[in-house]
């Protein structure tokens, strides 16, 4: 009988000892400020008290945190009644803590997330803003262009992608902690996308889209057209739509040529003619569309823009060939009418004579 007493406590003692089990964990939540936030954490009964711990330091469960369990019983589960940007965002710990030889029992940490919307996303190109719609200009074809895009004081950060055309195009991220309204912590989303300026991606529209929880699924975005300056690189003329390198009209005749170029921003034009036979260029107008009375010689359209109308203008040549015309004038009479008009003159008077 003295013995099994012995061995009875021997029991007791080891079941009193034994180390907790964790049963539930909390789980991360996201609430906007001011709701109510329910953390769980339940060890088995053997545990009679715990702690938690938020972003590593204790913290002591009394208004606005209450127990939601009884803590002697294993529930250590706790309701935070209204959560606060600056008080309760951050991680979350339940612990039950180091006993005798038995290490402490943690749970995984729990993210506490309180909403914050942040500003619509805006797109910068060389240091500048690019407002909603407008116009992202690239000076020269072919350069390496960077794109930014900021969705400032959110929390959580953003979630930013680009689109171009229609087609989602991924650029390179990344997030930081700043101090924003209220001077409380939030966080700037940044978004980098670099592309090559080819002729292609004229008129194309270029969208960044924020993804946040405030937004129940709402896509918010900001978007700008891409205009790529570039010299003028082809000039041609044409005479009622088709493009022409020579014209033959009769002389004197009225006609109208259109000079068509590219180039970013729009050319400019210039029309000079050179008669045939003269060294001298003269200088016809200044429009895109040139009307004049043919005469022969060279007419040339020059076409360019600021970045190479003095240097590099690219002309459109026409030859202009004239040819006299044959239709005989109304007051003019053939030849052979002639003659029959003095005969019968001459036999009138004839006629006259011998009466």
């Amino acid at each position: 009988m003295w013995m099994l007493c012995i061995f009875g406590v021997f029991l007791i003692q080891v079941a009193v000892c034994q180390q907790p089990v964790l049963v539930n964990e909390p789980q991360s939540v996201e609430k906007s400020d001011g709701e109510e936030v329910v953390l769980d954490c339940k060890f088995d009964s053997s545990a009679k008290e715990c702690v938690w711990l938020k972003d590593g330091e204790i913290t002591i469960i009394r208004e606005p945190y209450q127990y939601v369990g009884q803590p002697e019983t294993g529930d250590c589960s706790i309701r935070i009644t209204h959560v606060d940007l600056g008080r309760d965002d951050g991680s979350w710990q339940c612990q039950y803590p180091r006993v005798g030889n038995f290490p402490a029992v943690i749970s995984k940490a729990a993210r506490v997330t309180v909403l914050v919307a942040p500003d619509d996303p805006m797109i910068f190109f060389d240091g500048e803003v690019i407002e909603k719609g407008g116009t992202l200009s690239v000076q020269r074809i072919d350069q390496n262009v960077t794109i930014h895009c900021l969705s400032k004081n959110g929390n959580p950060a953003s979630d930013l992608y680009w689109m171009m055309d229609g087609r989602r195009v991924e650029g390179e991220n990344h997030n930081e902690s700043t101090i924003g309204h209220n001077n409380l912590k939030v966080y700037n989303s940044h978004s980098q996308l670099v592309v090559i300026a080819i002729s292609d991606l004229r008129g194309s529209q270029i969208k960044c889209i924020a993804e946040h929880p405030t937004y129940h699924g709402v896509l918010h975005e900001s978007y700008a057209n891409i205009q790529i300056h570039h010299n003028t690189t082809q000039v041609t003329a044409t005479v009622d739509g088709f493009f022409i390198t020579s014209l033959d009209v009769g002389e004197n005749e009225e006609v109208t040529v259109y000079c068509i170029a590219d180039g970013v921003p729009e050319p400019s034009y210039t029309w000079e003619f050179q008669r045939r036979g003269e060294d001298t260029w003269e200088v016809m107008g200044n429009r895109q569309n040139l009307t004049f009375n043919a005469t022969p010689g060279k007419l040339v359209c020059k076409a360019g823009n600021e970045y190479n109308f003095e240097t590099v203008r690219a002309p459109a040549e026409i030859t202009v060939n004239t040819k006299v015309s044959t239709t005989p004038r109304n007051n003019a009479m053939p030849i052979s009418a002639v003659h029959l008009f003095h005969l019968v003159l001459f036999t009138i008077s004839s006629r006259l004579l011998f009466c």
